[in-house]
């Protein structure tokens, strides 16, 4: 039986699947890709990986991981969105390199099987209390092999353009705001810490808004610079957060 607040997830990622449906999940545009190069930074891609991704939706950052050939398996709690991802690998032919998952992870379900767990701007949308969250989260890791690695990604409440997103973007779930402002790269960091993550690193990406790149190319300049200044660089839009399972 699903508590209310995956039951609500499940309805908004599934609305949010039909306005994928006509589009080519593997074509990035400008912002895309500029994201997917900041994850691939993060990782270590050097040789063929297993890869588990936690809330893969539709599966962009999935698709475009088994296009460069490692083993991905993607997991989500809206099933309308893993068929879809489904669908494109078969289009792709990538369906021998992803394998989908319909769960929510509130219990164990891989043991000391993947090379890299992803973690991509979910984290605060998986439980509506914050044990939820660090269970869910440790369970993810338990998935993970020793020396295994994370790569947890998450909006950063130190922005304060985010503000503005949660209250006046349309469609957006605002009652997942108290969430956000928990998820803040210190406090992220000290619950990997308690899980016994070792290295765990915070680094900090974007500020202004990426979907204007189209228009205005100097963003990726301005966010680059906010980036590499102490102090400043605590408001990023994003922070890209990556430990060791030891």
């Amino acid at each position: 039986m699903r508590n209310k607040h995956t039951t609500e997830n499940i309805r908004y990622y599934d609305t949010i699947t039909y306005r994928y449906k006509n589009i080519d999940l593997l074509k990035f545009d400008k912002a895309a890709s500029y994201q997917f190069e900041k994850i691939i930074e993060q990782l270590d891609l050097t040789k063929k990986r297993n890869i588990i991704e936690l809330g893969s939706g539709i599966g962009r950052y999935s698709l475009a991981l088994a296009k460069l050939g490692h083993t991905v398996t993607a997991v989500d709690i809206s099933q309308e969105g893993l068929n879809l991802l489904e669908k494109h690998a078969k289009k792709n032919k990538l369906g021998k390199n992803i394998t989908v998952v319909n769960n929510d992870f509130s219990k164990v379900v891989f043991r000391n099987k993947y090379d890299i767990a992803l973690c991509i701007s979910t984290y605060h949308v998986v439980s509506d209390k914050e044990d939820g969250r660090i269970k869910i989260l440790s369970n993810l890791l338990e998935s993970l092999k020793p020396r295994g690695n994370l790569l947890l990604i998450e909006p950063n409440p130190f922005n304060p353009l985010f503000y503005f997103f949660y209250l006046f973007y349309p469609g957006v779930q605002r009652r997942n705001i108290i969430s956000f402002l928990t998820s803040s790269p210190f406090r992220l960091k000290k619950i990997l810490e308690s899980l016994e993550m070792e290295k765990v690193t915070v680094n900090y990406v974007g500020f202004l808004p990426l979907r204007f790149i189209k228009k205005f190319s100097e963003i990726i300049i301005i966010n680059e610079f906010i980036n590499k200044m102490p102090f400043l660089n605590i408001t990023s839009a994003f922070s890209y957060i990556t430990a060791i399972k030891k």
